[in-house]
């Protein structure tokens, strides 16, 4: 944002030194040509009257001249001095400016952006990794990842977009970690269906079992956004485990309903259809 305002301040200090330098430069030659329109006149008016000698009528004009000569020099040096004054002025701010957004743009250097670099270069030297190469960054990663969501420079949608990356490669641990931090950090400011989210997230890296974290995460999943497809898939599974096979189909009913993922509604109809196989046995 800091430098979109000083590229703006920028533009503006331009566009005033450009106008300030044609619109002065325009009315110092409309000087110019008004002098020489009324030499001109008046050296008609000369020429008109009768009762003066040519000799006469020539040493005014000649006169004239002169002092148009004159005036002339003059007229340039005061629009060259009234230009130049107003030209320091927005110089120095310009120049200002620049000082400053460069000397923030280059602060991070010697205040934190190594440590930046290298979190940068552990996180996505992983997620780019093979399992040989993730096995090694494994443990420095875990410190990395609590270091940034501790830190005041990430986002909520920075940690987000990381816990989908890790869940992509089914790093659920890794995934879990950042979700946990994003809404004890940002509980207030986050859409519902997060809570959603990091319920299934724990579920998996729990090997799918519904272990006290997993229960307590859907439990604030359904209190956060009961309708969510996610959480009552996770609920219907959970009343199937128990083996209360009607609660289950409930669940998935419902979660069918409010999912608009073709892909989900066929495999939530699919633990349906088997519930169905498994009553007509």
């Amino acid at each position: 944002m800091l430098y979109i305002v000083g590229t703006a301040f920028l533009i503006g200090v331009s566009v005033y030194i450009t106008t300030t330098f044609f619109v002065d430069k325009k009315s110092f030659y409309d000087r110019r040509l008004k002098n020489i329109e009324l030499f001109k006149e008046e050296e008609e008016y000369l020429k008109s009257i009768k009762n003066l000698s040519n000799d006469s009528i020539t040493l005014l004009v000649r006169e004239r001249e002169q002092n148009l000569l004159q005036d002339v020099p003059r007229e340039k040096e005061l629009a060259i001095s009234i230009l130049r004054n107003q030209l320091i002025l927005p110089i120095l701010l310009a120049l200002f400016s620049c000082l400053v957004i460069c000397s923030i743009y280059f602060q991070p250097i010697s205040l934190g952006s190594l440590n930046d670099l290298r979190t940068h270069d552990i996180i996505y030297g992983f997620l780019q990794g093979d399992e040989k190469e993730r096995n090694k960054r494994r443990n420095s990663l875990i410190m990395e990842l609590e270091a940034l969501i501790n830190s005041d420079l990430s986002t909520a949608s920075q940690l987000y977009y990381l816990s989908r990356k890790f869940r992509e490669i089914d790093e659920f641990l890794f995934s879990s970690l950042l979700l946990s931090g994003l809404i004890n950090e940002y509980k207030e400011e986050i859409p519902t269906y997060i809570y959603s989210e990091y319920a299934q997230t724990l579920f998996f890296k729990e090997g799918r079992t519904f272990s006290t974290a997993v229960n307590n995460a859907l439990d604030d999943a359904l209190a956060k956004s009961p309708t969510n497809a996610i959480a009552l898939t996770l609920k219907g599974i959970k009343h199937f485990e128990a083996g209360d096979i009607s609660l289950a189909k409930i669940s998935w009913t419902e979660a069918i309903k409010y999912t608009n993922s073709e892909a989900e509604k066929r495999s939530i109809q699919a633990a349906i259809d088997s519930i169905k196989s498994i009553k007509n046995q």
